[in-house]
């Protein structure tokens, strides 16, 4: 169990489901349950191409892979946080698409938090 004082956060960025390897998400369950973070921050490309079964596929991993999370001091943070990548919201990453389901599949995704008790200030920022 990691020491009440650490705080570690894992950053996962680029999953691109959709064209992804798939060998992915095993390596990143058994990663993530090894560090045993207390906080994942994704930041995007979750998707390769803004659909919505894609973005679902990326979401269900990482709920799965969120389990794997410890608590840190500050009570009731969030254990993920997540931002859109240009490939969650533009075809090939650089045509926009309008209506991207990103916003309706991660509708209750948290993009910032302020852990007090660790004096960490998490923003996830999309450009």
């Amino acid at each position: 169990m990691p020491d009440a004082k650490e705080f570690k956060i894992l950053h996962v960025s680029d999953l691109h489901f959709g064209a992804h390897n798939p060998h992915l998400a095993e390596s990143l369950k058994t990663t993530v349950a090894h560090l045993k973070p207390n906080l994942i921050v994704a930041t995007g490309d979750l998707a390769d191409t803004p659909k919505a079964k894609q973005l679902q596929r990326a979401k269900a991993l990482l709920a799965e892979i969120q389990t794997f999370c410890v608590q840190s001091e500050s009570v009731a943070h969030p254990t993920l946080i997540v931002t859109p990548g240009n490939h969650d919201k533009m075809f090939l990453g650089n045509i926009m698409f309008v209506r991207s389901p990103f916003a309706r599949v991660f509708n209750d995704a948290v993009a910032s938090w302020y852990f007090p008790t660790n004096r960490v200030w998490v923003h996830a920022i999309d450009s």
